[in-house]
């Protein structure tokens, strides 16, 4: 037995409740429903036996499962985009309070002419594009729906060589130019009266394995905060780090999830590493995909590339087919790939970028010149460090957990 309340939204409670849904929107003339949820209800599969009735009702429905806990306007923001972009008519919410406060909000913007991308009226939020000075401080998102593709590995030697550059452009005392030749927000004046960079990279690991959090522990890098994450904390860590740093890297778990999507939207370029198989086409689709629908949600292009890792060091003919089939998906490639060499291998043990290894001298260079390509898609002018000095010794620096390190040598924050 269902009981159904008017006030005016039509509220569905009992057993049954998902069996009388699309009759309700038939009665309404509802065609195209969004349906309104939490990440929870996704996974245990109710989001989908509901839209699976509606659509044995004969109507098409999507799902938006970004809903939280007391809803933000962030929320709002991401569910008034969602259903402007779906074409949408009606909401269909799923859940308790949460679900139904977030899906009467959307609905009160959408109705009343929100339109998030004109912004006549809209509610500032998680994917709205940012100010000209928070993009002074560019955002890298390493990305991919599958795991065990060398995100971490790229995360890592990106950050290292951003540091390392860092140390020798500040020590020389030369300017440091961020996007369009622009000078960062609160950057400090040298003697000669140019703005020079606060010189520190900051890493965002949310991937619940950590990996790249314990490697950076094991480098000891001055010059590099990194912050362990989640969705929940992601956006309030980004607006930290972008405040204390010269560039953020976003190390993201290998599933399309919340966090992939927020990131993606912040980012100044995505990176989807990819090995050479066909499994990592599809896999890498799959992330493009979320990339472009973040685009669209945040009404700007994206920049994003697919980087070839683990490729083995003479050209093979299976790899030459990979890089045919990822050109054939519509998936721009990064021109340098990061070949299979042991000094990346043995820098996750020993925390020594290849730069620091006996003998790593031709992973160095691969890893220079692919930063060399990252750093002009965003915009940063930093030169490679054309020969090892002082400044390449491993440094030292203390361990802290539970503040933001602003003025310390920290290298992890849970």
């Amino acid at each position: 037995m269902t009981a159904e309340i008017q006030i005016p939204a039509i509220l569905k409670i009992g057993a049954g409740a998902f069996s009388e849904v699309g009759l309700v929107l038939s009665r309404l003339r509802c065609n195209r429903p969004l349906i309104v949820t939490d990440a929870y209800l996704v996974s245990c599969g109710l989001a989908a036996r509901l839209q699976d009735q509606i659509v044995q009702a004969g109507i098409s429905c999507e799902v938006f499962s970004e809903t939280v806990p007391d809803p933000t306007t962030d929320v709002v923001d991401l569910g008034v985009r969602a259903f402007l972009a779906g074409g949408h008519d009606s909401l269909v919410s799923l859940g308790g309070g949460s679900p139904i406060d977030t899906a009467k909000a959307i609905g009160l913007i959408a109705a009343n002419g929100g339109r998030p991308k004109r912004g006549i009226p809209r509610v500032e939020g998680v994917m709205s594009q940012t100010t000209a000075q928070e993009r002074k401080i560019p955002i890298v998102s390493l990305a991919s729906t599958k795991g065990g593709v060398g995100k971490t590995t790229l995360a890592y030697v990106l950050a290292t060589e951003v540091a390392r550059r860092l140390a020798h452009a500040t020590s020389a005392g030369s300017p440091v130019h961020g996007p369009a030749g622009s000078l960062p927000t609160g950057s400090v004046p040298t003697a000669s009266g140019a703005a020079s960079w606060r010189g520190r990279v900051t890493c965002i690991d949310a991937d619940p394995n950590r990996t790249l959090a314990q490697v950076l522990h094991l480098t000891k890098d001055r010059l590099i905060t990194c912050v362990e994450s989640d969705s929940e904390q992601l956006l309030g860590d980004l607006r930290r780090a972008q405040a204390a740093s010269d560039l953020v890297v976003i190390d993201l778990e290998g599933t399309a999830n919340q966090a992939m999507l927020y990131a993606a939207g912040k980012s100044d370029l995505v990176l989807v590493p990819a090995q050479p198989s066909r499994f990592d086409v599809v896999e890498a689709v799959k992330t493009v995909g979320v990339v472009r629908k973040a685009a669209d949600l945040v009404g700007r292009d994206i920049a994003h590339r697919v980087v070839l890792s683990r490729t083995p060091v003479l050209r093979q003919r299976v790899a030459d087919h990979s890089r045919a089939q990822f050109l054939r998906a519509g998936l721009p490639l990064l021109p340098v790939e990061l070949v299979q060499r042991a000094a990346f291998q043995s820098m996750t043990y020993t925390g020594r970028p290849p730069w620091r290894q006996d003998g790593g001298e031709q992973a160095a260079a691969n890893v220079a010149s692919l930063v060399d390509e990252v750093l002009a898609i965003i915009g940063l002018q930093l030169p490679p460090v054309t020969r090892r000095g002082p400044l390449d010794a491993e440094g030292a620096a203390s361990t802290a957990r539970g503040s933001w390190p602003y003025l310390q040598d920290v290298q992890t924050v849970a």
